[in-house]
């Protein structure tokens, strides 16, 4: 028996576990569990980017491979912050380039080429084609097309100066600050849905009258809404920000008509301001408002249906962008020429918007090809 015992009794000893192996194992399991969230993340992740025009009816035909490459070459730019945000230089990816001034596009020279007529077409993210297949397929870049094809004893270049989320008080900043270092020749305003945004932002200006800073405004009560998850290009981690894209994309009521009125001003004060400016630096100016989903008559398609009749979508953006429509008249009387683009969309039946104002390439097209006509005369009479 007592042999007996000593046998069981190491035994058991045999398959007891210590405290530092428990928390050992327990420390091993728990990295096991955050590397299978993780590989399940980036599986998902990869499979459906954080791009919200992707189960668009404009995309419906598009191959799913390159809608998930258009998604990740635009999450992929990298910025950097001078007074306003601005793209890095040299930056290339499959359907996306930035040249070493970080336009989008080829590559240009700062010193304008004798007999050269430059044109900056400049606005936001829909300016820049943060949804274009390509380079090519963005509104500038068609302009620059269909003005090719003129064949003109002139050299013209159209540069596509847009900037995500910029409204006119960037816009302004960056082509005083910038652009008029390139010697322009025509500068084509594309603006209005970022200014009539849930943001006003003001400049703060030196003794000189030189703006050295800008601050948007938020109104309402989101005004100290905080994200805490910060770092949205973490590339180390992708957990945390995929389970908040998955469960947490809440839709917030704005109150714009606080802002509507302001927003129309300060819009109207700025190109004024720029257009003047134009007179006296020998530049010409034209200053166009975009369309937007809902500012024309076009038959909506259902995803353009679900995307107005979200209850954050209207929140005055519609009526601020009418108000800008009212103040051209008197840009007008400072500006070359001024364009509504509001109703561009009127005559077109298809999907055209991939959410509230950004195009796929077939918007882009129809938008430049209205440009075009709008805009050759002044070209024509310059040249």
């Amino acid at each position: 028996l007592y042999c007996y015992g000593k046998l069981f009794g190491a035994k058991i000893m045999s398959v007891q576990v210590s405290y530092k192996k428990q928390i050992q194992i327990f420390i091993l399991l728990f990295l096991v569990i955050l590397g299978v969230a993780e590989g399940t993340a980036r599986i998902y992740e990869s499979l459906n980017p954080h791009c919200g025009f992707l189960k668009s009816d404009v995309m419906k035909d598009v191959d799913i491979f390159l809608k998930i490459k258009i998604c990740y070459d635009h999450d992929a730019l990298k910025w950097y912050e001078d007074v306003i945000t601005l793209y890095e230089p040299n930056q290339h990816f499959e359907t996306i380039n930035i040249n070493s001034h970080g336009f989008r596009g080829p590559e240009i020279t700062k010193e304008k080429e004798d007999g050269t007529y430059r044109i900056f077409m400049v606005g936001g993210s829909t300016t820049f084609g943060a949804a274009a297949s390509s380079d090519d397929n963005t509104i500038p870049s068609i302009l620059q097309n269909k003005i090719n094809n003129l064949q003109l004893d002139t050299k013209i270049e159209v540069i596509n100066a847009g900037i995500g989320g910029a409204g006119s008080a960037e816009e302004k900043f960056y082509i005083e600050t910038k652009l008029l270092n390139f010697e322009p020749d025509l500068f084509i305003i594309y603006d209005g849905v970022n200014d009539a945004g849930e943001n006003v932002t003001l400049e703060t200006v030196d003794e000189e009258g030189k703006t050295i800073s800008l601050k948007p405004i938020v109104k309402g009560e989101n005004e100290k809404t905080n994200d805490g998850l910060k770092f949205k290009n973490f590339p180390f981690y992708r957990t945390p920000f995929v389970a908040k894209q998955i469960f947490f994309n809440p839709n917030i009521d704005l109150p714009k008509t606080e802002i509507s009125e302001q927003s129309i001003q300060l819009f109207k004060q700025r190109w004024t301001d720029v257009c003047e400016l134009g007179k006296k630096e020998g530049f010409s100016m034209v200053v166009s408002v975009q369309p937007m989903l809902g500012s024309s008559t076009k038959i909506l398609s259902p995803s353009e249906t679900i995307r107005v009749n979200e209850k954050d979508f209207l929140s005055g953006r519609l009526q601020t962008l009418d108000g800008m429509v009212e103040v051209l008249d008197d840009l007008d009387r400072h500006c070359t020429k001024t364009i509504d683009l509001t109703n561009v969309f009127d005559n077109v039946n298809e999907p055209i918007y991939l959410d509230g104002a950004h195009l796929y390439d077939s918007g882009n097209k129809i938008v430049a090809e209205k440009m075009f006509e709008e805009i050759i005369p002044i070209i024509l009479d310059e040249i």
